[in-house]
């Protein structure tokens, strides 16, 4: 009786690693603007979470000098977090407190300015009269559906 000696096919062949490449490079390239989107909604979100804890202690001056000044000055009170997050390295906004017109410390609005590009909500403003916008360009005031 004589014996065949059969070896076995290991590993896969050019065709089998192309198709597998080409499979992963259609989901990433579907899969990829997803993430993204998700990544910047979740930094905006962290941006309107420090602009309301940010106008919350705003408030809680205003109780108790009748100002959105400082004690004794004619200047905003400084006393709030310049940033979204955890610490100023982690956050992924700016915060930025400016008076409104000529209000005379009578109305405060808290800008949070990405420090990556938003090109779709940009700085998301939040004004003490509870009025919420959103700045693609410095000083043009817009609402934009979605950014807040």
């Amino acid at each position: 009786m004589q014996r065949v000696n059969r070896t076995s096919q290991r590993g896969f062949t050019l065709i089998e690693a192309l198709i597998t490449v080409s499979i992963i490079a259609i989901l990433s390239a579907i899969a990829y603007p997803n993430y993204s989107s998700y990544i910047t909604k979740g930094r905006r979100a962290e941006a309107k979470a420090a602009l309301l804890e940010d106008m919350q202690l705003f408030e809680r001056n205003f109780s108790q000098v009748n100002s959105y000044y400082g004690a004794g000055t004619t200047a905003l009170w400084t006393g709030y977090k310049t940033w979204s997050g955890d610490s100023p390295t982690t956050g992924s906004y700016q915060i930025l407190a400016v008076q409104c017109g000529a209000s005379n410390g009578q109305c405060v609005e808290l800008q949070a300015s990405p420090i990556k590009p938003d090109s779709t909500c940009g700085t998301l403003v939040y004004r003490s009269t509870g009025e919420k916008y959103n700045m693609l360009t410095s000083g043009v005031y817009a609402t934009t559906a979605g950014c807040w």
